[in-house]
């Protein structure tokens, strides 16, 4: 890693996750792990203020993120339907609205910044609150929103820098699995999101074990690589963080 990036890294403080099982990985912006979820098949969530900071989720459920919903137990049946079996599965489909909630500390080093939040793709719709103010929502009008990967601007204003913050995201899913499908779960300063290079791989031990060249970093599956030139740079800066020596996706040509 250049130098200047080394120093960067030993005075960017990481960003703490409150719910959940603690800490994520002490990498700056990393979102991914468990958030508190809960369902809610007859959609009063936004009415009753679950997306704001104050409302009390310690009752919820934990899930991973990223990852369907399905596959780790939300097997209710769709609101007002008879559960329908999915063959040799050992779930049905929970189709409908769901909420996820996750409380971080943004660091007070960001203050001023304005943060991306990238959420990668969620099936189908999503409406994403920070601090209760909505940031962004896709889905509706969209032929397949659950191919849109999520990038959201937070400006300043709504940041406590040095402070809790309440991330809350609205899912709706129409059919079929549910929920977060990812890869890329982040928040970081905009600043943050320039592409830089790997480490290189012709440098002492200490320093190749301390920060790995991409040839011993983890292999990145993809799905749907973005087609537009300054997505695919976001991507890249934020599989940076991740710690990535290659990428495994499928690429339609035209």
């Amino acid at each position: 890693m250049p130098m200047h990036l080394r120093a960067a890294a030993a005075i960017l403080p990481v960003l703490v996750v409150l719910a959940g099982a603690g800490p994520l990985a002490p990498v700056p912006g990393n979102i991914q792990g468990k958030w508190r979820f809960a369902t809610d098949p007859q959609e009063v969530g936004e009415r009753q203020g679950w997306q704001r900071p104050e409302f009390d989720d310690s009752g919820w459920r934990e899930l991973v993120v990223p990852g369907l919903w399905e596959p780790q137990g939300i097997t209710e049946p769709r609101p007002g339907s008879a559960p329908i079996p999915k063959g040799r599965l050992p779930w049905t489909d929970y189709d409908g609205v769901a909420w996820y909630r996750l409380r971080v500390t943004v660091p007070a080093e960001w203050q001023g910044d304005a943060l991306v939040l990238r959420l990668g793709c969620i099936d189908d719709h999503d409406r994403t609150f920070f601090n209760g103010t909505l940031v962004g929502e896709t889905g509706p009008g969209l032929e397949i929103p659950s191919a849109q990967a999520r990038r959201y601007v937070v400006r300043p204003d709504l940041v406590r820098y040095g402070g809790e913050n309440c991330l809350a995201v609205a899912v709706r899913d129409l059919g079929g699995p549910g929920g977060w499908v990812g890869p890329l779960v982040a928040l970081l300063p905009d600043r943050e999101m320039a592409m830089e290079p790997l480490p290189a791989e012709d440098r002492p031990f200490e320093e190749r074990l301390a920060d790995p060249p991409g040839s011993t970093r983890i292999l990145k599956i993809v799905h749907r690589w973005p087609d537009g030139e300054e997505a695919e740079r976001e991507l890249l800066a934020a599989l940076r963080y991740q710690g990535f020596g290659g990428v495994v996706t499928n690429v339609a040509w035209g």
